[in-house]
């Protein structure tokens, strides 16, 4: 069995897929201002581990979700925050700020049903 091969590709079904998108982005979107909040009060605090692994939740969120240029900022802070240098993490909130709205409001892509 093949994937992806010409000649013994055989198209692979995830029935369940949609379900779980939903469930995704349901949970981000409820989730995400915990993290936004968790990564100010990192910040704060002065807590570069803290704000790196609320930053790789969130990203790791965002990607399921399909909200890219959130996951890019997200991890740009997390780079930031594991160069022990929450400042310069923190020069990116608002383009987190920009980036969660733009999350918000976007059309969210649902995978097409295989045939």
């Amino acid at each position: 069995m093949g994937f992806g091969v010409p000649g013994g590709a055989r198209r692979v079904r995830f029935p369940s897929l949609a379900d779980e998108d939903r469930e995704a982005v349901t949970l981000f979107l409820a989730q995400g201002p915990r993290w936004i909040a968790e990564m100010q009060r990192a910040t704060d605090a002065d807590e570069p581990e803290a704000l790196a692994l609320a930053a790789r939740e969130m990203a790791g969120a965002a990607s399921v979700a399909r909200a890219f240029p959130l996951e890019w900022v997200c991890e740009e802070i997390e780079i930031r925050a594991c160069d022990n240098n929450p400042a310069a993490a923190s020069q990116l909130f608002p383009a987190l700020a920009a980036a969660w709205e733009r999350a918000l409001t976007a059309p969210r892509v649902k995978p097409e049903p295989s045939s």
